[in-house]
């Protein structure tokens, strides 16, 4: 039997309200032979009844009256309609929109037919993905354009867009449907994967000296496997490198552990690879901690690598106390070629990260 409910939102109340749920219909009741029990309609029949709802109290009415055909042996009782936090999950479920009419909000399968039906009528759900179709008509095609958008996951991936064109003239999207079919199981495999990934143990990264001037700041597994921070406008990438050539393989798609946070990859579908958010960790303190310790290994040629990555870890650690980084760094290497101009650069980075806390401290404050 399906169980089946549908939702209606009031937009007087801002507040989401279900029908109770209806399990099963006339051909059900006769297939699975509920002798019992019995239905008076098909569940398309029942549908009827909420087109046209625009308020709560016609949507209650419709529920009531869509409950009056079902009978069972129990006696007849009608339920009362609920308020909803969210939509719940059901084999069936439907939503009457703002216009008053009626869409399945949780499809078995994207096609032409349902996104025609559901363009302009709000969010659905298809394989746990949010979806919104929408239609624009263009004076020079004189047609309707369809567009259809996949909302992000948390974590997971970011928006995807697709025109899919003047889907309602067969003659020029005639194979609509395959590429569907083969485009939004490309981007669901994605999404399935990434969740797999986040349910993996974190890949725990320390700092190491870079072999790679472009990229100063780079990374060491536990297994020894070795990566370099790509830095990008709103966003950043951890990219495994080749160990003797530094040279690119592949980029990083696992939870990693900097320090004592743990951070989760994004698949990012315009960028078409995983990346990291660059809030959640602080790279201006990596750059200029980089750029430190590279300074030092300049002018002591005795360093060992084990000494170059401590001192680099050091720094980092001690980036914001800058007693702690003259101590070690610049009285040390006060004599030094430009060691100046970096002293300066290391100050100017603690006034900007001091200006940007009290930005955020009295933006909280308001």
């Amino acid at each position: 039997m399906t169980r089946r409910r549908i939702y209606f939102y009031d937009h007087e109340q801002n507040k989401l309200y279900s029908t109770p749920e209806f399990n099963g219909d006339k051909e059900e009741f006769v297939k699975f032979r509920k002798a019992e029990d019995s239905c008076d309609k098909n569940f398309n029949e029942i549908l009827q009844e909420f087109e046209g709802v625009k308020t709560l109290k016609e949507f209650e009415m419709a529920s009531n009256k869509s409950q009056s055909y079902y009978h069972s042996f129990l006696g007849d009782t009608i339920l009362p309609i609920e308020e909803k936090e969210n939509v719940e999950y059901n084999d069936e479920i439907y939503m009457v929109n703002k216009d008053g009419k009626i869409y399945l909000y949780n499809p078995e399968e994207l096609n032409r037919e349902y996104l025609i039906n559901v363009a302009n009528k709000g969010e659905f759900i298809y394989k746990d993905l949010t979806m919104k179709c929408e239609k624009i008509f263009s004076k020079v095609l004189e047609s309707y354009l369809y567009f259809l958008d996949m909302y992000p996951t948390e974590n997971i991936i970011t928006k995807q867009s697709y025109r899919l064109g003047t889907i309602e003239d067969f003659q020029i999207e005639p194979t609509l449907d395959n590429k569907l079919k083969k485009e939004v199981e490309e981007y669901i495999n994605k999404i399935a994967k990434m969740k797999r990934n986040l349910e993996k143990e974190p890949t725990k990264l320390k700092l190491i000296y870079s072999l790679n001037h472009n990229y100063p700041v780079a990374f060491q597994s536990n297994l020894g496997n070795k990566y370099i921070l790509y830095n990008e406008r709103e966003s950043f990438s951890i990219m495994k490198v080749e160990p003797r050539t530094f040279e690119f393989e592949h980029n990083l798609d696992l939870p990693i552990t900097i320090g004592k946070k743990t951070l989760f990859p994004i698949y990012d579908t315009y960028l078409e690879k995983c990346v990291f958010d660059k809030k959640q960790i602080d790279i201006e303190a990596l750059e200029i901690s980089a750029k430190i310790n590279e300074y030092m290994v300049i002018g002591s040629n005795d360093f060992n690598v084990g000494t170059i990555n401590k001192n680099l870890n050091y720094i980092y650690e001690n980036i914001y106390n800058k007693d702690k980084i003259n101590e070690f760094f610049f009285e040390k290497y006060k004599d030094m070629e430009y060691i100046q101009d970096l002293q300066n650069k290391y100050y100017s980075f603690l006034n900007n990260k001091e200006e940007i806390e009290n930005i955020e401290s009295e933006e909280e404050e308001m």
